[in-house]
């Protein structure tokens, strides 16, 4: 039921974009640590996240958090959930009429412009749909979209809420007045469901370095807890400066509704010769930053009291 999933293999391109950066561990140090561990948090370089992109849209939420703080996966997951949940699939109650495989086309105009037009096709006694979406400088809350995407999955007869779905994209391009990226892979997600689990195959073109970041069976995994939700991350990232390196979060990132950043959990990135970086969070302002570069389990380098604000 499921497209064909992109992204995986060594080094290579998802669909358009290429990642060229280095394809072993990256080496781990007192001076690369902190660029390493916090561009890990928010997979890729800093910037306005798009988090506010159709949150009002949404029937179900990925995300509360709707600002720089939210990691781009995350973003971008919310960003084109939103997007679908917009979708309406009619189906026929009547008994007279065969219930059957229909197509739907139509078009959904932006709040501030552009344009979202979708052509799916579903089953309606099964649920089981497949279809595309183009957006044409689709604009909600002042954040542009622009691309194509194929997508598969199930959703609700009577309802019309969608289920576990995968979004598989070439060169969507997401843009608001401070950040720029492209976006090239794939994604699985079930936004209904309790957690919600995020899996991605994915490259991010940040538009204003060129760089590109590859995030490789990355898991991210989402839950509601009171006032916020706690991330828990598991997967790889490259990062085109240093190499691949290994996410877990021992303690998951606690993040309140009302905050940018998390105020409390724990991410550790591992690199080549066991060599890691781990990042705390102290508070929704605060965080430390710890270096282990030798790998022998002692974190030599610490940085106590680093902003959130600065990253």
């Amino acid at each position: 039921m499921l497209l064909g999933a992109c992204g995986g293999g060594g080094g290579g391109s998802s669909n358009g974009l290429a990642y060229t950066g280095p394809t072993s561990p990256a080496t781990i140090t007192a001076d690369n640590g902190k660029q390493i561990v916090t561009e890990a948090y928010i997979n890729g370089e800093g910037g306005t996240a798009l988090g506010t992109l159709f949150a009002s849209a949404t029937s179900t939420n990925i995300s509360t958090t709707e600002d720089s703080g939210t990691p781009r996966i995350m973003s971008v997951t919310q960003t084109l959930v939103g997007a679908v949940n917009r979708i309406n699939l009619t189906t026929t109650n009547s008994p007279s009429v065969s219930r059957a495989t229909q197509t739907e086309t139509d078009t959904i105009i932006g709040s501030c412009g552009g344009s979202e037009q979708y052509s799916i096709s579903f089953d309606d006694v099964t649920g089981n749909f497949s279809g595309t979406v183009t957006f044409t400088n689709y604009c909600e809350a002042g954040d542009t979209i622009n691309g194509g995407m194929s997508m598969s999955g199930n959703v609700n007869p009577d309802t019309s809420v969608f289920g576990l779905m995968t979004m598989n994209f070439s060169s969507l391009t997401f843009s608001s007045s401070s950040d720029s990226f492209t976006i090239d892979g794939n994604i699985t997600a079930n936004p209904g469901a309790a957690p919600i689990v995020i899996t991605s195959n994915m490259k991010l073109k940040y538009n204003g370095t060129g760089k590109v970041f590859w995030a490789e069976n990355h898991v991210t995994t989402i839950y509601t807890v009171i006032a916020g939700e706690e991330i828990s991350t598991t997967g790889r990232l490259y990062h085109p400066d240093y190499g691949y390196v290994e996410l877990t979060t021992p303690t998951r990132m606690f993040i309140a509704d009302t905050d940018e950043w998390p105020s409390s959990g724990v991410m550790i990135v591992t690199g080549a010769n066991n060599s890691k970086v781990k990042l705390t969070a102290i508070s929704n302002t605060t965080y430390n930053y710890e270096v282990d570069a030798d790998g022998d389990g002692v974190y030599e380098t610490q940085q106590l009291g680093q902003l959130w604000a600065d990253l």
